[in-house]
């Protein structure tokens, strides 16, 4: 956790403000101190939709740093307020770090089961 905080910052956004935009490369994941923010997506037919809303609690933004995909909707600040923001790298670095240790704790645990002890670790 403490890490999370350290490798956040604090960005402050007006009214009408586009934090994300649909189609852009992700930069950041938010997590919302303070604030109102919508959600649009732009259909295929080129009409903005509403799709949600947050007010003061909430995060957004992960999706396209965990899967490297554009970003799926865009994010408007309905009000003034406060996000906390988190590189791509460094939401990466601490995602991967923890998958690697729960993948690691599942790999001691099953090799403490006896039916499961010939099996091989690895991937093919």
């Amino acid at each position: 956790m403490s890490e999370v905080l350290d490798a956040m910052f604090e960005r402050k956004v007006e009214t009408g403000e586009v934090v994300i935009k649909q189609g852009d490369d992700g930069d950041y994941f938010y997590v919302i101190e303070s604030g109102t923010f919508e959600f649009f997506v732009t259909g295929d037919d080129g009409l903005e939709r509403r799709v949600g809303e947050y007010s003061d609690s909430g995060s957004f933004g992960e999706l396209a740093l965990m899967y490297n995909m554009p970003r799926s909707a865009t994010a408007k600040a309905k009000t003034p307020g406060s996000l906390w923001a988190m590189s791509r790298q460094t939401f990466r670095k601490i995602v991967l770090q923890r998958a690697y240790k729960k993948r690691r704790a599942y790999e001691i645990l099953l090799s403490k089961v006896d039916m499961l002890k010939s099996l091989e670790v690895g991937i093919k």
